[in-house]
């Protein structure tokens, strides 16, 4: 079980305060940009998909439209979410560092996840773990935040469902050289009245150069493209919110 509350306890507010549309438009991209069924000899072909820190199964909603989704996390709360909402999938508890699954697959992919991981040696870990579990050819996409593109923010959710009313406020802060803060207020109105709760979850902030450096370590190509305009909605301050994704290979 993960110390997050926002995962854990908290994990059931996941699709008040957000809905599956949130997640359509940046996993159809990460669908387009692996490409696998286009480079399919055949049309009956159904390619398997790892999704490191699948999280609630937002995004495997839509990953299951293309592929065989297997799903693994350290918070049971949001695997509880996933199994719910894609029960055609599989639904693993797991370390994504150190997770064995028994099989093999076209792609593994940690939208956003991949961002958990502190230390140079825990994403360094995790990749090689990832690339442990590819079937020749495959492909291991990776969102970041590149230091040179975070712009701290203050976002806001909110949503009522069956007399529940949740607002989330959220500020992202550096607190150190490759490290900031997620800071969380829960604001939770039922019929009994009013809860408050706060999470903090510390988020790895490494340069662009950190990992490029990794996947050539690791013998990558990579290909890599961009998003700024998912959180726009939330964000409440001036600016948005970049993303880097990283489409890699292993070099032949």
């Amino acid at each position: 079980m993960s110390n997050w509350k926002a995962y854990e306890d908290l994990a059931w507010t996941e699709f008040i305060i957000s809905s599956l549309d949130d997640y359509k438009e940046e996993a159809s991209a990460i669908i387009q940009s692996l490409n696998i069924h286009a480079e399919a000899e055949t049309d009956s072909f159904e390619p398997d998909l790892l999704h490191f820190g699948c999280g609630a199964g937002g995004h495997d909603y839509y990953f299951k439209q293309a592929f065989n989704v297997t799903g693994v996390d350290i918070s049971d709360g949001m695997l509880q979410n996933a199994k719910k909402i894609n029960p055609e999938a599989t639904y693993l508890y797991g370390d994504m560092r150190s997770v064995t699954v028994g099989k093999s697959f076209d792609a593994v992919v940690f939208p956003e996840s991949l961002m958990y991981m502190t230390t140079v040696d825990d994403i360094r870990q995790a990749l090689k773990n990832a690339a442990a579990h590819l079937k020749p050819h495959g492909k291991i996409l990776v969102t970041v935040h590149t230091k040179e593109e975070f712009q701290p923010h203050n976002f806001a959710y909110s949503g009522e469902k069956d007399g529940v009313h949740v607002t989330l406020f959220e500020n992202n802060y550096i607190v150190s050289e490759n490290a900031y803060e997620a800071a969380m207020v829960y604001l939770i109105r039922n019929e009994k009245g009013l809860e408050i709760h706060h999470d903090v979850h510390t988020v790895g902030l490494f340069p662009y150069g950190v990992w490029t450096g990794l996947f050539s370590e690791l013998n990558f190509d990579f290909k890599e493209w961009h998003m700024a305009h998912l959180y726009d909605r939330n964000i409440l301050d001036e600016g948005d919110y970049p993303q880097t994704y990283f489409v890699c290979t292993k070099k032949e």
